[in-house]
């Protein structure tokens, strides 16, 4: 397993002339902030899963990831924190084939106003995946099984516009509650749990829906320790108090570093989504390799 990690920071301040220094200036001084993080590793790990069809299985997982994170604080008024996070991996089961598992591709904007704990503030998210995924199915005029791509990038996909709350809890943190959330989501028509069910707009391969309703975007980077880090990229979507009207997305890493080039990764996945089915799925894989790290600032 291979990191590479980037950061930088950039302290900015000003003042008219000396005599027309003020508390003011001082603030914006003190609370400006530039700092980029980035993040790539090539893994492998055992997995234990379990669908949301409801069955389990084990196997072995290669998993390459990669994430880029910017914040800027330019003053004590104005800030925001993009991410980027993309994950690509790949299952081979005991006796069978190599298959796609995990695959994402997830950007998120925030802007905020205000500095102080609690800010307005509006995200723009973006989620999608990078290859068409494989659906097995019986050719009774071949009397055997075949195989045929369904989806690919933007399809599934969704674009969330929020507006609401937002909390820092640590610097590189963010906690984005949107009480105003407009959703727009695609997905394949071969992967829908009910096939037969109206929707906005329908092509012969592909729906696509719009949704209003409240969000919460979870964006979490702190150091535990000097030897733990915790990462966090999740986010839950809700229009009413039942089973079809919520999703969820929870992605949890936390990096143990064992020695030098030495890491041990537990990285978490939940996943809610009723369109495809009413089974939350889950993935928890344990890795350890090497990798590199590099500070900048």
């Amino acid at each position: 397993m291979i990191h590479v990690y980037i950061a930088s920071s950039l302290a900015v301040g000003f003042a008219l002339c000396p005599s027309l220094s003020n508390a003011q200036s001082a603030t914006r001084d003190s609370t400006a902030h530039n700092s980029s993080t980035l993040l790539a590793s090539l893994s492998a790990a055992y997995a234990v899963n379990k669908t949301q069809q409801g069955n389990s299985f084990n196997n072995i997982t290669v998993n390459g990831s990669f994430f880029f994170q910017h914040d800027l604080q330019r003053d004590s008024t104005w800030r925001h924190q993009h991410r980027v996070v993309a994950d690509l991996s790949y299952i081979k089961f005991v006796d069978s084939i190599w298959v796609k598992g995990i695959d994402r591709l997830q950007a998120n904007f925030l802007w905020s106003r205000n500095t102080r704990k609690w800010t307005q503030s509006w995200s723009v998210v973006f989620a999608t995946q990078w290859l068409p995924d494989i659906k097995y199915s019986y050719d009774p005029d071949r009397q055997k099984m075949v195989s045929r791509n369904v989806g690919g990038i933007c399809v599934p996909g969704s674009l969330e516009l929020g507006y609401g709350a937002t909390w820092y809890p640590w610097p590189g943190s963010s906690l984005q509650f949107a009480f105003a959330t407009a959703k727009l989501l695609s997905a394949p028509k071969a992967t829908l749990l009910d096939p037969t069910k109206e929707h906005l707009v329908q092509t012969t391969s592909t729906v696509f829906d719009i949704y209003y309703g409240a969000s919460l975007l979870v964006n979490i980077k702190h150091t535990l320790s000097d030897r733990v880090d915790w990462i966090n990229t999740s986010r839950f979507f809700a229009n009413g108090a039942d089973r079809d009207h919520v999703a969820l997305d929870f992605t949890n890493r936390i990096a143990v570093k064992l020695f030098k080039y030495v890491q041990l990764r537990f990285d978490t996945r939940l996943g809610y989504d009723p369109l495809v089915s009413y089974n939350m799925k889950f993935s928890q894989e344990v890795t350890l390799g090497l990798y590199y790290e590099h500070h900048k600032s």
